[in-house]
């Protein structure tokens, strides 16, 4: 497992999250609770989805961190980076283009 995951948005790196440092039993908590309020249902693009996969909440989590980003909301961005970074132990990378407010986004695994 690779030790960090960083957040670039054209190009540039906005958020890291270095899984050598440990969560303390508060954020590990809150991660548990964002699954759990996950587990009943969330909205994505395409509809509501009721019981939602891995992929779809990391879809979900990676689309709340890009708003967090957007309005200048680097606690919020930074917990969901920290969601990414646990819950997806092989990303290394996600790699955003911003074109006006459209997001396409490219996750990179080791």
């Amino acid at each position: 497992m690779t030790q960090n995951l960083i957040v670039y948005i054209n190009g540039i790196r906005r958020l890291e999250f270095d899984r050598a440092q440990g969560l303390p039993g508060v954020q590990r908590r809150l991660l548990d609770e964002m699954d759990g309020e996950m587990d009943q249902g969330i909205q994505l693009d395409e509809g509501r989805v009721e019981s939602p996969d891995d992929q779809q909440k990391t879809r979900y989590i990676m689309q709340h961190m890009l708003n967090a980003l957007t309005q200048d909301q680097e606690n919020a961005a930074a917990v969901f980076c920290t969601w990414l970074g646990v819950r997806q132990p092989d990303l290394v990378a996600v790699r955003v283009v911003d074109q006006g407010g459209e997001f396409s986004a490219k996750l990179q695994f080791a």
